[in-house]
């Protein structure tokens, strides 16, 4: 009896690592399948219930893929067929975790940036120029340094900031209450 040597696909003596046997099972399973299984439809909202990203959208796997796909893409694609190239997925409801195709449409990138300012969600800062916790000048200075004819290198150095901070400024770029 030799010992040690096997051939043939059929004799592996190596077992299938978790990632394999993940993949396998995967693969099983179309991703219409998976989909459904994470998916709570009992609301308006059709919540997604695995997997989420940072930024709030749910994610699946994707068999033969790098990466997960956003899971209301998935949606959209299962209910609408292929997204079209530069188009993205936007929510009509706001809520990143649904999966609804009602609540989805698709959208060039102008579009979304439309809908989110419809919508006013906007990032848009509280304070500006003195009133910022990170101002170093005053209102008056602020004047001084665009009503002057001296250089930004020298105003720079007069009141501590930079020559960049200066140019702003007097490009009214910051401290723009400031008249």
């Amino acid at each position: 009896m030799q010992i040690g040597i096997m051939a043939g696909p059929e004799c592996n003596p190596v077992p299938p690592n978790h990632n394999d046997i993940r993949s396998i099972e995967m693969a099983k399973k179309d991703i219409s399948t998976r989909f459904w299984e994470k998916v709570d439809t009992s609301g308006d909202c059709w919540e997604w219930t695995a997997s989420k990203s940072t930024a709030g959208y749910g994610q699946i796997s994707r068999v033969g893929k790098r990466g997960p796909a956003q899971a209301h893409r998935v949606s959209y694609e299962l209910h609408n067929g292929e997204i079209p190239d530069g188009l993205f997925i936007c929510h009509k409801c706001d809520n990143r975790g649904c999966v609804n195709p009602d609540h989805l449409f698709a959208g060039t990138p102008k579009d979304n940036s439309q809908d989110m300012l419809k919508k006013g969600r906007r990032f848009q800062p509280k304070v500006d120029g003195m009133n910022s916790s990170h101002s170093k000048l005053t209102n008056e200075q602020v004047r001084y340094i665009r009503a002057s004819g001296a250089t930004q290198t020298n105003l720079a150095k007069v009141f501590g900031v930079t020559q960049a901070a200066v140019w702003y400024i007097k490009a009214r770029r910051t401290y723009r209450n400031v008249i």
